[in-house]
């Protein structure tokens, strides 16, 4: 966050600091739900890998990894 204006006012440089206390939170707050997003889809990831698209995925996911060339369910390995 960038310094607080210098010619405001004593109540704006207040409101200021206030909303600047609050950005942060907003920013952390995002910062956490990206990181536990990441490490969702990298489980995510690496459990597909792990099972070549059989166990856990239902016949749906299967065709749907096979269509995006994830996992080779046929041949059971990577493409």
């Amino acid at each position: 966050m960038k310094d607080p204006p210098q010619q405001a006012s004593k109540c704006r440089k207040k409101k200021w600091e206030k909303n600047r206390h609050l950005q942060e939170k907003i920013t952390d707050r995002k910062k956490k739900q990206n990181a536990t997003l990441m490490i969702n889809t990298d489980l995510w990831d690496g459990q597909n890998r792990r099972d070549n698209g059989t166990r856990g995925l239902g016949e749906g996911g299967k065709r749907k990894a096979e269509r995006f060339g994830e996992v080779s369910v046929k041949e059971g390995r990577e493409n």
